[in-house]
């Protein structure tokens, strides 16, 4: 992934949503199901040596038939002849970052070595809910290699609270 191609997925992206008929609702569900219904072939659909031709037959036999002729379908096809597709997966998170901002939400990222509690899940939400001002959604990951603490990403920022960052500004500190 690089530059050009982020900045091609949010155009993707943001042209999608703002060209369908039927709604950022639909729109954003359909595009993430056929996502998920095609990303095992993405590799495929984007290697040089196969025709758009041969490509275009595959999608029709792969695509569910309730997104055949959808809004969906003629984005997936336009990414092929334009031979764009392997962006596909950045256009898809694209979009949901596209609606999730229209419908006032927050995506927060949070990395830890454990499970977190549902008392700890709602706090979190309080915070960064009181922080923003926004709906917030948390997506949770384990990271084993933290030796406990948290990492957090809320849009471009991110927050290292993990032990290993603290112990590091301790010696840091320490030493200086």
């Amino acid at each position: 992934m690089n530059i050009q191609e982020t900045i091609l997925a949010k155009r993707y992206a943001a042209s999608y949503m703002l060209s369908g008929k039927a709604g950022h609702d639909k729109s954003r569900n359909d595009l993430l199901e056929v996502y998920k219904d095609i990303s095992p072939y993405v590799r495929y659909l984007s290697h040089p040596c196969v025709s758009a031709q041969i490509k275009h037959e595959i999608l029709k036999k792969i695509l569910p038939e309730r997104f055949k002729n959808t809004h969906a379908e003629n984005l997936i096809k336009v990414l092929i002849d334009s031979k764009r597709i392997s962006i596909f997966g950045l256009i898809a998170r694209e979009v949901e970052k596209f609606y999730n901002e229209a419908k006032g939400i927050v995506e927060v990222e949070i990395f830890s070595r454990f499970e977190l509690h549902e008392s700890e899940e709602k706090a979190l939400e309080s915070v960064f809910a009181r922080a923003t001002g926004k709906k917030i959604v948390l997506k949770k990951n384990l990271k084993p290699e933290l030796l406990g603490g948290l990492q957090v990403r809320l849009k471009d920022v991110f927050m290292d609270n993990s032990v290993k960052t603290r112990l590091e500004h301790l010696k840091k500190n320490f030493f200086n």
